[in-house]
């Protein structure tokens, strides 16, 4: 049997065809809930990070809070005595640290 490769495709493309009556979720609408992306929401709120500049950098500073948080044992997405990181000055953060800064 000799199958046509535009007849495969159009096969295969149905298989990701909505059916049912409810609403349909994207891909972009998925919230992932771990230490990493808390502390990335909160610093984004915090300093009010849009767009891709200083991308790397904001992955440094999230990863040196993440590590920050676990070393001394700081709630995700908070600094310390639990304050969250829109009320924290960097001071408050940099404070007796024990992990190197990246920046």
């Amino acid at each position: 049997m000799i199958v046509r490769p535009d007849a495969v495709s159009v096969q295969r493309r149905r298989l990701w065809a909505g059916f049912g009556n409810w609403k349909w979720k994207r891909v972009k609408d998925l919230v992932v809930q771990s230490r990493f992306s808390t502390i990335y929401r909160a610093s984004k709120e915090w300093l009010g990070w849009t767009g891709k500049k200083g991308f790397f950098d904001r992955m440094r500073f999230v990863a040196w809070l993440e590590f920050r948080s676990a070393v001394e044992g700081w709630i995700d997405g908070c600094g310390p005595g639990g304050k969250p990181l829109g009320m924290c000055c960097r001071e408050e953060l940099e404070e007796g640290e024990t992990v190197e800064r990246p920046f």
